[in-house]
């Protein structure tokens, strides 16, 4: 995964790109929730296979994804038309559905191990919707409907207009790592 965001980085820093040059703090942040929202929940359904309703979970967790992917990679690179406004409120709607699937989840108190595996990906998850939701608000702020168009700019810079948020981001970078790092040793 980290080869694939260097050269995704490298890729995106390259002159009149589309979305606009990365900073390395937002590529990183991109490969973490890309990895938690396509690569993760396929290693957790190995473990939990045996369990139905985690599996169903799992695979309704997947598909907002690779919804969202589709729609999204439509609206950016064929029309051109991609908004922060629309990926925040994708991100809520999603926020609320897998927080139904949390809530679901929590209701029984005698646990098994691989539930709690389940809690703790869900949380991450909502937790990495929330903070991208947030991401994209002030992101907008700044560019506003410089995301539309041929010279398109979806991602912050190393440009000093988004230091604020590349210094946010890098924060948020550390504290989210030792969440999944919790995550990963419940799976070990």
């Amino acid at each position: 995964m980290i080869g694939i965001m260097y050269a995704y980085y490298t890729h995106q820093n390259q002159k009149n790109v589309i979305g606009g040059k990365i900073s390395k703090a937002k590529t990183f942040w991109l490969g973490y929730a890309m990895f938690h929202y396509f690569i993760l929940p396929w290693w957790i359904l190995i473990y939990v296979s045996e369990d139905e309703i985690s599996t169903i979970i799992l695979y309704s967790i997947l598909g907002i994804f690779y919804f969202r992917m589709l729609f999204q990679m439509l609206l950016m690179f064929v029309t051109r038309n991609w908004s922060p406004p629309l990926g925040m409120a994708y991100n809520i709607i999603a926020s609320l559905i897998i927080t139904s699937l949390l809530i679901y989840f929590t209701g029984s108190k005698d646990l098994p191990i691989y539930y709690r595996i389940i809690i703790a990906y869900i949380s991450i998850i909502i937790l990495i919707l929330l903070t991208d939701t947030y991401y994209a608000k002030r992101f907008y702020e700044l560019v506003g409907h410089e995301t539309k168009g041929e010279k398109a700019i979806w991602f912050a810079s190393d440009d000093e207009k988004f230091a604020h948020i590349n210094r946010i981001t890098q924060r948020n970078n550390v504290i989210f790592i030792l969440l999944s790092l919790v995550l990963l040793l419940l799976i070990l």
